[in-house]
């Protein structure tokens, strides 16, 4: 028997063994993320994504080109900042607000970039963007509840942990000329989706797999529509939101070729190609975000693709859309 406990203290008793369960390294959600911005913060990985980064930018200039001269910016998943060209985008800034629940990783990134002159415009804002931290939610609680084999109890906790608390209004009301997500979103639950590869069961691990992804994936587009929902209240009449996320992992798919980077008026072209020729690759809370613009799509401006050298061995399709309000 093991017992977890939500952040009220309300106790959940798992029927399950220790022995049955391998534990991650990482007992936050801040200390799992802090593990892979640590592991993309030298100089290769910001030099590797200079393709990426000039896809993001020229979305982000556009952004800033249809508003204000000197537009106040927050940008959602900042991380290492690796994605946008820190400099560029204060120097054409009022104010820029950055946010990430690896605060650490946005300071170093400052101190690696910006001169000293320019840092006075912006504020890194440390926090999970997501309810779960605050609600108690540990990598280790999760495994608990994937090997007690229960999808009521699973879903039991889940939905405590899931539960609106007010610490994913990491700006409160305040608005800006522009907003961009980063891409964050597939990494929300990222402890969620490592954890079903890393937890151990002695008699079927498959069985795992198709009764708790499902549960899974809705809870990951729970979290991913609060974040969208609340960042596009952020953004001020006639100012602009960006979007910008991984879709897919092209890295042993022989389809990279027919994903080139350039601008098009058809963005459904992409969305269609991803459902008929890729259903199996593409990420899930991609998904989730794709349905969301759909709703949104009286506000489309512009849509660009691009791939993302990720790393030498891996290399990433990104959409990035651009709305005005």
């Amino acid at each position: 028997m093991c017992t977890i406990k939500d952040r009220e203290g309300m106790a959940f008793d798992l029927d399950m063994e220790e022995k049955d369960l391998l534990i991650p390294n990482e007992a936050t959600m801040r200390e799992w993320m802090s593990r892979v911005n640590a592991h993309t913060s030298d100089t290769y990985y910001y030099k590797n994504w200079e393709l990426h980064r000039a896809g993001t930018m020229s979305l982000v200039n556009q952004a800033i080109q249809y508003g204000t001269s000197s537009p106040e910016v927050l940008i959602v998943g900042a991380g290492n900042c690796n994605d946008i060209d820190l400099v560029e985008l204060i120097s054409t800034s009022a104010k820029v607000d950055l946010v990430d629940i690896d605060g650490h990783a946005i300071e170093q990134a400052i101190n690696r970039r910006v001169p000293y002159h320019l840092r006075d415009k912006v504020e890194v804002i440390s926090t999970d963007i997501t309810p779960l931290s605050n609600n108690g939610f540990t990598p280790e609680i999760f495994c608990k509840l994937l090997a007690s084999r229960s999808v009521n109890e699973f879903t039991d906790a889940m939905s405590r942990f899931c539960v609106s608390n007010g610490s994913e209004r990491f700006v409160g009301n305040k608005h800006y000329d522009v907003v961009i997500i980063l891409p964050v979103l597939t990494q929300l639950i990222g402890p969620m989706y490592r954890a079903c590869s890393e937890v151990v069961w002695r008699d079927d691990r498959a069985k795992m797999h198709d009764d708790f992804y499902p549960e899974i994936y809705n809870y990951s587009t729970t979290l991913s529509r609060q974040v969208l929902d609340y960042c596009w209240e952020r953004v001020r009449p006639s100012g602009t939101f960006v979007i910008t996320t991984d879709v897919l992992d092209f890295s042993e798919d022989p389809w990279k070729g027919t994903f080139s980077t350039q601008s098009t008026s058809n963005p459904y072209w992409m969305r269609d190609m991803i459902k008929s020729a890729m259903e199996i690759a593409i990420f899930d809370d991609a998904e989730t975000i794709l349905e969301w613009l759909d709703y949104h799509k009286q506000h489309s401006i512009v849509f660009q693709r691009w791939l993302w050298p990720f790393s030498e061995n891996k290399i990433h399709a990104v959409f990035g859309e651009l709305l005005r309000k």
